[in-house]
This record gives structure tokens, sequence and C-alpha cells, in this order.
């Protein structure tokens, strides 16, 4: 499998699409309720510029860094939120 994945020809220089696909569209969806009273219902994927995407569907995007920082990148940039979510991520991953 090619390792460079450039331009609107992508799908003509690689050799598998469903490796592909498979490869950069691995995540993990976990639901959690901190006692806070917000369930958090999030999509955890492999950012390729590294850190994992944190995705909250209609509410906001984050980068994490284990250990480091949750990063804020769109949606409703909430503080109350980030650091539950970074206290969840911080304990179980």
């Amino acid at each position: 499998m090619y390792k460079k994945y450039m331009g609107a020809s992508i799908m003509g220089h690689i050799k598998d699409h469903d490796d592909y696909l498979v490869d950069k569209l691995e995540g993990v969806y976990i639901e959690f309720m901190p006692g806070n009273g917000t369930r958090y219902s999030l999509t955890l994927v492999n950012d390729p510029h590294g850190g994992i995407l944190v995705i909250w569907p209609t509410q906001a995007t984050y980068r994490y860094y284990a250990g480091d920082y949750l990063k804020f990148l769109h949606g409703n940039n909430n503080e109350f939120d980030r650091l539950a979510i970074w206290d969840y991520l911080e304990d179980y991953l």
C-alpha cells in the first residue's frame, strides 16, 4: 500500500481501497455520564497530525494529547464540558 495520499486522483494510486478507508477511519465510540448531569457520547479517532480527535456530535471537537491537554477545535467552547471529558480520558485511556 502506498504511504503518500495526495491530490484528487488518490484512488488511482491505492492498491486496496478498503484497507485505505479502514486505516484512516478506525475509531472508538464511548459513552459516559460522570455525575454532572451530562451524558457524553464521543467518537475517538487517531489524528494523522498527532493526538486523538475527540468528536462529540453536534457539540464540539477536540484534540486530545494524553497527559498533556485537550485542545478545543470547534463547536461549543464550554470549559466545564472540556474538563469533564479531559478527566474521563485521563482516567480511562
